[in-house]
């Protein structure tokens, strides 16, 4: 997860909606396990909210959906989302 995360970096936007689709589907399989390993990696939250600044709408789409699913349920991930702004 930790490189998926870092992967995000990449500008291309196949390769970022790529990550973000395989992303919600391991969230749909495994919420709670997802949920710690983007709360472990060092700068995950953070990565997936620079995400939020692409100018393509079908990438930010994407990760919209993949916060709802990603705040499900944890009061931890939605505490720290609302405190990076994530909500603004």
């Amino acid at each position: 997860v930790a490189t998926l995360l870092d992967t995000l970096e990449e500008r291309d936007w196949s390769v970022r909606l790529s990550i973000l689709k395989l992303l919600s589907a391991l969230l749909a399989d495994r919420l709670s396990v997802l949920q710690k390993a983007v709360l472990s990696s060092p700068q995950g939250l953070a990565r997936l909210m620079d995400v939020l600044s692409d100018s393509r709408e079908i990438i930010r789409n994407e990760v919209l959906l993949l916060f709802v699913a990603l705040t499900r349920g944890d009061v931890d991930v939605q505490k720290i989302m609302a405190f990076e702004g994530a909500f603004d």
